[in-house]
């Protein structure tokens, strides 16, 4: 029993020497007193005999070069294009709906429509379902003689959601 726990003993301290060892910054000596070994680069050059000094086996290290290739990429200089405007896309959000003029209705027919007349002189025509006004409202139902605009409202105070229905009437 005595023999056993001392072989335990010893492989315990082995390892722990072992690992105390790999964990410091240097390298020891091995247990037959050579030393770490070398690069195969650094010995290579000292079997060749170039000639060096025992103390300067190290080549300098070159510093890498860097260089850019532009292709693929996008000029960093060049102005980017303008954002779309939301006006060309979609005209009828540009306007307060008290600046358009509703100028026809055509209604019962399933299709519901209505012509619009924007302050540029411009015309559109609306249905169920589009987008209009300053704060994008969007058509809720066309009347024989009016056009019912729903609008979302967040009251920036309290933070409530409103919807409001705001109403156009032909002229």
């Amino acid at each position: 029993m005595q023999v056993h726990r001392l072989s335990v003993g010893l492989i315990a301290l082995a390892l722990s020497l072992g690992l105390v060892s790999s964990c410091s910054k240097e390298t020891a000596p091995s247990a037959t007193g050579t030393q770490p070994q070398t690069s195969a680069k650094t010995k290579a050059g000292a079997a060749a005999g170039q000639g060096k000094a025992a103390g300067a086996e190290r080549e300098p290290v070159k510093a890498a070069v860097w260089t850019y290739n532009p292709t693929d990429k996008r000029d960093i200089f060049e102005v980017p294009p303008p954002p779309e405007d939301e006006c060309s896309q979609k005209p009828l959000t540009c306007y307060d709906l008290r600046q358009l003029w509703v100028d026809a209705i055509i209604y019962g027919s399933g299709m519901d429509m209505a012509h619009v007349v924007m302050p540029n002189g411009r015309d559109a025509m609306l249905r169920v379902g589009d987008e209009v006004g300053l704060n994008h409202g969007r058509v809720k139902q066309i009347r024989e003689k009016e056009i019912v605009i729903e609008e979302i409202y967040v009251d920036p105070a309290t933070r409530d959601i409103h919807i409001i229905e705001k109403i156009m009437k032909m002229r």
